[in-house]
């Protein structure tokens, strides 16, 4: 009875009625005893919002999903009878996201299937086989079939407004990278209005439209119904974009065999149509489409992926196929130009297309797109064969009259303007094959900074290796060579021939001597210091020849960005050398190494330095100018020593010694944590030890020379006389004054007694010592 009646109490209680119930409540859970408080557990009330909760009670978890059942029913079947009939046209209904609704019903009806799903999944795992979750299931379909007509009904009316030109407005930037995991409460739209859009009004409508297409989508696809809702995006979107194609005057139906059979002034007329098109095709029409599908789908990349290539595939390869089509044609002089204007329109838009169509499905759009630029290329080239040939075998022996242009020059040189032509057909064929040689040389043009500085380090250090390979007979080979061929090509005039050489192989040079500068700028940790140095000695080698062959005035940007690159890389080296000596001072291990051995830290400051020598061509020209200046708290002697050393001269052997004595003070201080003094000593021994092999076996020793070994060894052998006085002088002791002097019997027993206990007293403590050698870290 008490449960039946705090159900009618809830009901239409309000706060004040609560409270009392809580009382009740309670006083009835504490005179129970414990009995039947399986029912009821804990009641509470909140001050703030003035709601209350039951909390581990399976009873009013049942109360609070029937009631959200209930509230969702009515907000669903409320918009279910304005319409009635199932099989009403779409057009016919009236709209939960007009003005009027959209910011109050229809956040209402969003979030009611929202509450709806929680609750099927609550009855799902508590209650599956009930009535309640029966009539849930009924009223979702309900409200699927209801956001299914407001998805066609917003697709068609607001059709003016999401025509790819308005869509493709909206910045590309604005695309969701990460998928939603749950359908919004229908927020306002988080698209921000483009402030360089000429009609504000365009802009917000669309922004709305595409806002509302989104929230029905991801509350579809949440509940499963993402066939339906991806059926009718592809049917209208596909129309619509099958339609634009067609005004464009893209033909779909024009095979090779058509085209082959076409007079060259028919099949002109369709290449300049084409040449319309192909622009807004790309830039307007399928990046609108992109920008739309990742708007709407953004919480199922899947989805996305799928609608876009359903509804764009077929129509971008009717496009891109048409010029490798023409290109396989009948090659003839007159059609050198209009070839050339097609390579020219694919290859300026490739950078869009490769964006645009970047996902696995439309792959097939890219490789299209790529056969044409090849076969054009190919047509180029063979009739520039011909056309060479054709000049070779002119067989005219008519004499002008007066001494005049030979009509042969006139073909060839005549034209108006022909030295934009020539240049134009010169560019096009040697950019087409100096960046095909960039691309199988694995120079990557499209590598932002952004991206680099995304990129695990292994994933880095694979493209700095491949770019180590490509740099040397990118420069030395193709750059150089291309200069050359331009030089001699031209030689007529050279202006032609700077302009060309530049624009040939600007954008490649840039993206190539750019790399180094955007690796550098990178965060500067240890293990990227030896390819930040193969990066500066491959640019600061090939630097006479970067000098020789960009030496025009246009190309001074090419030549800027290897010397940027060079500055950047010096920089940072010389700040992970700095990290890498404040590494070694602020070094903070406090565990002893057992038996005196070598420190871990030894090990890697030695290694590391090891290999710095060997970069000490690079090294030296990269700290000449970067002078010695410590300000440390390091004793007067140990900061003099490096300069005081007459064998040490270099500033890199300099820097480098300077490094060894900062790790051997940092090893003085880890001695003292030893509590056996001779174990700090044997500590000593072993660890400078250790460092003077590494000097012998590395450059090392050619930078330190035979004094700095010669005085480092002295040490070693002072640190294990140290060792052998502190360690072994009670078992000395121990034994008579003169070993040779006859001694009563009762005191050579008394020796050997000292001596033994002397012995194993020193013994247990020297056990697990570890000894330095010349050839070996330790024995």
């Amino acid at each position: 009875m008490l449960t039946h009646y705090i159900y009618a109490t809830v009901q239409n209680a309000d706060y004040n009625i609560l409270l009392s119930l809580k009382s009740l409540l309670n006083e009835f859970t504490n005179s129970a005893s414990g009995r039947n408080n399986e029912h009821l557990h804990e009641i509470s009330i909140s001050d703030e919002n003035q709601s209350f909760w039951f909390s581990t009670s399976p009873y009013f978890h049942r109360l609070t999903h029937g009631r959200k059942h209930r509230s969702c029913r009515t907000t669903i079947t409320k918009w279910d009878s304005l319409y009635g009939d199932n099989n009403a046209p779409y057009c016919n209904i009236a709209s939960l996201f007009s003005g009027s609704n959209r910011e109050e019903e229809a956040k209402q009806y969003l979030s009611s299937i929202k509450g709806l799903q929680k609750a099927m999944h609550y009855l799902a795992s508590h209650q599956s086989g009930s009535d309640q979750l029966v009539r849930a299931q009924t009223l979702m379909q309900t409200a699927m079939k209801r956001l299914e007509r407001e998805f066609h009904q917003i697709l068609k009316s607001s059709r003016n407004y999401l025509d790819p030109e308005s869509v493709s407005t909206h910045s590309s930037s604005s695309r969701p990278s990460v998928s939603r995991s749950s359908f919004s409460d229908f927020d306002e739209d988080d698209e921000s209005n483009n402030e360089t859009e000429p009609n504000p009004e365009v802009e917000r409508v669309s922004s709305a439209a595409m806002a509302d297409l989104r929230d029905i989508a991801e509350a579809m696809i949440s509940a499963g119904y993402d066939k339906e809702c991806f059926k009718i995006y592809k049917t209208i979107r596909k129309t619509i974009v099958d339609e634009a194609l067609y005004n464009l005057g893209v033909e779909r139906a024009l095979s090779f065999q058509q085209i082959q059979k076409m007079e060259w002034e028919a099949l002109e007329v369709k290449i300049k149509n084409w040449l319309n098109a192909v622009k807004p095709a790309v830039k307007t029409m399928f990046n609108g489409e992109r920008v739309l599908c990742d708007k709407v789908f953004a919480i199922s990349p899947a989805i996305r992926e799928s609608c876009f290539t359903d509804i764009l595939r077929e129509g971008a390869l009717a496009l891109f196929g048409f010029p490798e089509n023409v290109a396989k044609c009948k090659r003839t002089p007159e059609k050198m130009f209009r070839i050339l204007d097609l390579y020219e329109a694919v290859s300026d838009l490739w950078p869009e297309i490769e964006s645009i169509f970047s996902f696995e499905s439309t792959s097939v759009v890219r490789s299209t797109a790529v056969n044409s630029l090849v076969r054009l290329g190919d047509a180029v080239r063979t009739m520039l064969t011909d056309f060479e040939t054709a000049i070779q075998k002119d067989s005219s022996k008519t004499t002008v009259p007066g001494g005049g242009i030979h009509p042969l020059t006139r073909y060839r040189f005549g034209a108006p303007g022909y030295d934009k032509e020539c240049f134009k057909i010169y560019k096009t064929i040697r950019k087409t094959i100096v960046d095909e040689a960039l691309y199988n040389l694995g120079v990557e043009r499209a590598l932002s900074f952004q991206q680099i500085q995304k990129m695990e380090w292994e994933a880095l250090e694979v493209k700095i290796k491949n770019w180590l390979n490509a740099v040397k007979p990118a420069v030395k080979t193709m750059f150089n060579g291309e200069r050359v061929l331009c030089d001699k090509v031209f030689a007529i005039s050279p202006a032609i021939r700077e302009s060309c050489f530049t624009d040939i192989l600007r954008e490649g040079a840039l993206a190539l001597f750019g790399f180094p500068e955007n690796v550098a700028k990178c965060k500067r940790t240890p293990e990227k210091m030896f390819r930040i140095l193969d990066l500066y000695e491959a640019v600061s080698d090939l630097w006479p020849e970067i000098e020789s062959i960009f030496s025009f005035e246009s190309t001074s940007v090419v030549r800027s960005t290897a010397v940027n690159s060079l500055v950047r890389l010096g920089d940072a080296v010389r700040t992970m050398l700095t990290d890498f000596e404040t590494a070694i001072q602020k070094d903070s291990s406090k565990t002893t190494v057992p038996g005196g051995g070598i420190h871990p830290l030894t090990r890697y400051v030695m290694n590391y330095i090891s290999f710095l020598a060997d970069y000490s061509g690079v090294l030296s020209d990269i700290v000449a100018d970067w002078p010695l200046s410590v300000q440390s708290p390091l004793p007067e002697s140990y900061f003099g020593s490096p300069d005081k050393d007459e064998s040490i001269s270099s500033p890199i052997s300099v820097r480098l010694a300077w490094l060894i004595l900062v790790m051997l003070c940092k090893l003085d201080g880890k001695a003292e944590m030893y509590k056996d003094v001779a174990l700090s000593y044997l500590f000593l021994a072993n660890n400078l030890q250790y460092v003077i092999n590494k000097v012998r076996q590395s450059n090392l020793k050619l930078l330190l020379g035979d004094d700095w070994v010669m005085k480092h060894e002295q040490k070693v052998r002072k640190y294990a006389s140290n060792y052998e006085r502190m360690g072994w002088s009670k078992v000395i002791a121990s034994l008579p004054g003169n070993p040779t002097a006859e001694i009563p019997v009762d005191q050579v027993i008394d020796h050997f007694r000292k001596f033994n206990s002397a012995f194993e007293e020193a013994y247990k403590k020297q056990s697990f010592g570890l000894y330095p050698t010349r050839n070996s870290e330790t024995r």
